[in-house]
């Protein structure tokens, strides 16, 4: 594969999405995702995912055997290792994602108190305190209806959305724009422009683990491309999907639908085509 090519043509997409779409008010794109995101409180706790076991990082003394050495560092894989909490909120997912007592949430639901948020932090043995990172793929009700309270109750953590929709964005402190080849938290941003101007997903190389947000989605365990009556330009959307076409994906989760956990790549591959 050629990351380097692949990941100018996801800049040349994300530039011409910003330079090309119509900036839309928040208001009017509060229900492009559903029209049904007026659903709020906790209604289900987050399912489980695949996961590492919590581990402390060790250190080492001059002393240490080479036995210890192996021990040590195979504790601060773990610690290193992603896990990962969907937060379902029926018909949107947003994700808890920890390495350690490291967590970055990407999306943040409907408006509400944050509970299935915080059920899938609690399922990682986390809480409000280990927040560092807050990630919205792009500005739809669903998808950020939960970012005031979700910065609210993680105070220390910081905000990030794609620069294409940071001024659609409401929230209690600054929210930094972040842009294709960006990292955050170890995970690849990577510009899908289309379904709104600023669009991004995000990817984690070390797991394969691909937040596709609204640039896809799933149906009866299929990935589908986006949906054209939600999306701003959905040619550029569909543009989008190809342009990530090679990534190495193990696994693809979606703000609507079931994730995909098996053959996520061949999937991918076939979406690319048929669009």
């Amino acid at each position: 594969m050629r990351r380097d090519h692949r990941l100018s043509r996801r800049l040349f997409l994300s530039e011409l999405g910003r330079r090309t779409l119509a900036v839309t008010i928040l208001g009017a794109t509060v229900a492009a995702c559903s029209d049904d995101d007026s659903s709020t409180g906790p209604e289900g706790a987050g399912s489980s995912a695949p996961a590492g076991d919590d581990a402390a990082t060790a250190t080492t003394g001059s002393g240490a055997s080479a036995a210890d050495d192996t021990a040590n560092d195979d504790q601060a894989s773990d610690a290193a290792a992603l896990r990962w909490e969907r937060a379902d909120f029926g018909f949107v997912s947003a994700y808890v994602l920890a390495r350690g007592n490291e967590v970055a949430i990407v999306d943040t639901g409907t408006d509400g108190n944050g509970g299935q948020i915080e059920q899938a932090l609690a399922a990682l043995s986390l809480g409000w305190a280990d927040v560092d990172h807050v990630i919205v793929t792009h500005a739809h009700g669903d998808h950020i209806g939960g970012l005031d309270a979700v910065l609210t109750a993680a105070p220390e953590s910081t905000g990030y959305a794609g620069s294409g929709d940071i001024d659609k964005l409401s929230a209690p402190r600054e929210i930094v724009a972040v842009d294709d080849g960006d990292e955050i938290f170890g995970l690849e941003i990577l510009g899908t422009p289309g379904h709104t101007p600023g669009h991004i997903s995000a990817f984690d190389p070390g797991t394969g683990l691909f937040l596709a947000g609204d640039a896809m989605i799933t149906e009866n365990g299929q990935l589908a491309g986006p949906v054209a009556q939600f999306s701003d330009d959905i040619d550029l959307a569909e543009e989008s999907v190809k342009a990530i076409a090679d990534t190495p994906v193990s696994t693809i989760v979606v703000g609507h639908g079931e994730p995909i956990t098996d053959g996520a790549a061949d999937q991918l591959a076939r979406l690319a085509t048929e669009l």
